[in-house]
């Protein structure tokens, strides 16, 4: 994660410079419309995740080969309707709606099917990923992200070399990385796991089951699409590529904070389910709550130094700072903080697999927010970062939503459930904020860079004393002092 991190940083920086500012937004806005139709893509995945974890906990190989091969032969299906989406309905988009200079046209159709060849990859990957995930090889995950972190590289140092239109260089390579990266899925799943054989199956029980489980997260994750790629869409109709481009910087930094989370999460969802395959429900209720808490600290943890030292990081980092950035990603730390509040909630419940009136809450939230996005800049002429703090609003009402219907499938009541979770990360978070906030109004100094520095790491410590004191419980943090004492022995 380490490596990821600063490799994500150099090339963003690198790529930012070497495009512009305006081709940057074009191809964040237009990558992002074909995303848009990933809606298809995370829908499976995370039906994928759940049902291979399920038939790892019943230990069950005949089951679980028949489990792939049916997944297998749905996303023969899903491509072929995102080919038939994209083709249709996307491209008379990018022709007809997508504000773009009048000389970037031809680039941005070329640079949509492109985007739209790299997703088709990323479809073929997820069924290959998720049986990694269900088996728990996350030492995998770590030696092809330092792969991949090496094909972006090379990526930026072609750019600089080669003389050919830059955007759409950057486009087909990205589209090499990703078939690349998904070909060593492919490979390695094959190779390491039984019941990863292709061959196509349309078992009409299981393609029922799988289907039925995934038309609910189907709702929830057009939610999330909306949410997303869709006001990164309205940002573009109504302020440009410019603040497309702002935005796309922001949420680069939104992915390395929160992939160190992410991956920790993914670690922890097949033991989620394969515990309520086995009806280990108060093993599970314990995991999901410590989780949970970590989810929790370790985004507050990466966050708060960022507090004090984004404007510096920004000037160090890129060479070219686009209007909003600084504002954008301090909207989206705020939105990712009140995320991780709802920790591992989410996962407890699609192992549950009762997650109807769960999606349909979080679906009609997230359409209500977006309306309400749409209304703020058509009629009331709102800024740029309306969007964003509407994004803010929404992760905290989604936030309640967790705790709510997970209290059921944890078997415990709402009350205990936010007592060990939420309170705990809320009493840290306001005793370390109090102190955080009045260092930075006494003794902040940002025109001081060793002051910015030493500023940093003292909330950086602040924060894990407070998660340590007060987030955790007597025996958690004992199982931490042990793991401690163990690793230093060792």
């Amino acid at each position: 994660m380490f490596v990821i991190l600063l490799v994500s940083l150099y090339t963003t920086r690198e790529v930012l410079y070497v495009l512009g500012v305006t081709d940057f937004g074009i191809y964040n806005v237009v990558g992002g419309f074909v995303a848009m139709l990933s809606f298809l893509t995370s829908t499976m995945s995370n039906a994928s995740t759940r049902f291979f974890s399920f038939e790892l906990g019943n230990d069950n190989l005949y089951s679980q080969r028949k489990t792939f091969q049916v997944t297998f032969s749905i996303y023969l299906l899903v491509i072929g309707l995102v080919i038939l989406l994209g083709e249709t309905i996307g491209l008379w988009f990018i022709q007809h709606k997508l504000n773009v200079p009048p000389d970037k046209y031809k680039t941005s159709l070329f640079i949509y099917q492109i985007s739209l060849l790299t997703l088709i990859f990323n479809i073929i990957r997820i069924p290959y990923n998720a049986a990694i995930i269900a088996h728990e090889k996350m030492k995998f995950y770590a030696y092809v992200s330092i792969i991949e972190a090496g094909l972006k590289l090379g990526i930026v140092y072609c750019l600089i070399l080669i003389a050919w239109n830059k955007l759409e260089l950057y486009a087909i390579l990205f589209s090499i990385t990703t078939l690349l990266i998904t070909i060593l899925y492919i490979l390695y799943a094959t190779h390491n796991f039984n019941e990863c054989v292709t061959k196509f199956d349309f078992d009409r029980n299981r393609f029922k089951t799988i289907l039925s489980f995934s038309g609910w997260n189907l709702t929830s994750n057009l939610g999330d699409v909306m949410m997303d790629q869709g006001l990164n869409v309205l940002l573009n109709l109504f302020f440009g590529p410019a603040v497309n481009a702002a935005r796309g910087i922001a949420y680069n930094i939104k992915g390395v904070v929160v992939s160190f989370v992410g991956n920790f999460q993914t670690a922890s969802s097949p033991q989620i389910t394969k515990h309520y395959a086995a009806n280990e429900i108060d093993q599970m209720r314990i995991l999901v709550i410590q989780t949970s808490k970590i989810s929790f600290f370790l985004m507050f943890i990466l966050i708060t130094p960022l507090y004090f030292c984004l404007d510096l990081l920004l000037k160090i980092w890129l060479k070219v700072i686009p209007d909003y950035t600084s504002l954008f990603t301090t909207i989206i730390l705020i939105e990712m903080l009140v995320l991780a509040m709802g920790g591992t909630l989410n996962l407890a419940i699609q192992a549950s697999g009762k997650i109807r009136k769960f999606v349909i809450s979080l679906s009609i939230i997230k359409f209500i927010c977006f309306l309400i996005a749409i209304i703020g800049f058509k009629y009331y002429e709102c800024p740029p970062e309306f969007a964003l703090w509407i994004c803010v609003l929404n992760s905290c009402i989604c936030m309640v939503i967790k705790f709510v219907f997970s209290a059921t499938v944890l078997n415990n009541t709402l009350e205990s459930l936010i007592k060990l979770i939420l309170t705990r990360e809320l009493l840290a978070l306001l005793f370390s904020g109090m102190i955080i906030y009045c260092l930075r109004i006494t003794i902040y100094n940002p025109q001081s860079l060793v002051n910015i520095i030493v500023m940093s790491v003292v909330s950086l410590l602040i924060s894990v004393a407070s998660f340590f004191l007060i987030g955790l419980s007597r025996p958690e943090q004992n199982k931490i002092l042990k793991l401690i004492k163990t690793g230093i022995l060792k």
